[in-house]
């Protein structure tokens, strides 16, 4: 898939583009003045390029993360990190929203201050709840991963202790970095988001 798209911002002799791609050929020709001895597949290849090094990237990150996180805790190092990251977007977005700090510059729709939404350090308020929804599933699959079953105990001694231990758990503190981050999500008015979110 890589050497795919890297083959169509390679350049070729002009006569092999005739061959492998006849409608790029015909359209890069009419373009140039003269006709070139050289031509990419590609009609645009410094994007392709550009595409090309994308995909690397995750590739790479893909690997990074299959050869780094191989035990539960790595893993779950990893999930902390990717929700204290959301935690952040979510932070500087609300502090950004209700502190009326100078965002115009940011968001081309918006005409005053009173339109600008929610959105961290995205330009699009949509890519901010769509980076939202994905932590904060990482953060529930935490939650959910932290929660302890056993059998009841009818005793009120009982109950009080397992309340303290919650409250001194990282089960609250996740339960509150949620909640954050979903109050974020509402805010900035992404019907797609918040519908996603729900289902």
């Amino acid at each position: 898939w890589l050497l795919f798209t890297l083959a169509q911002a390679i350049p070729f002799p002009a006569s092999v583009v005739q061959v492998l791609s006849p409608a790029s050929w015909q359209l890069q020709n009419y373009a140039s003045a003269a006709t070139p001895s050289f031509l990419s597949i590609s009609s645009d290849p410094a994007s392709t390029l550009v595409e090309y090094f994308k995909g690397a990237m995750y590739l790479t990150i893909f690997f990074l993360v299959i050869a780094l996180a191989w035990n539960r805790k790595r893993l779950k190092i990893l999930a902390w990190t990717v929700v204290l990251v959301g935690l952040s977007e979510a932070i500087f977005g609300l502090f950004a929203h209700f502190g009326n700090w100078d965002v115009l510059s940011w968001d081309p729709q918006a005409q005053s201050i009173d339109e600008v939404r929610v959105r961290g350090t995205f330009v699009n308020r949509n890519h901010f709840a769509g980076h939202l929804e994905m932590t904060l599933s990482v953060g529930l699959g935490l939650l959910l991963a932290g929660l302890v079953t056993g059998r009841s105990h009818p005793t009120w001694r009982h109950h009080l202790v397992r309340a303290v231990r919650f409250v001194m758990s990282p089960g609250l503190l996740l339960i509150v970095v949620i909640s954050i981050m979903l109050g974020a999500l509402f805010l900035s008015s992404s019907r797609a988001g918040s519908l996603s979110v729900f289902l």
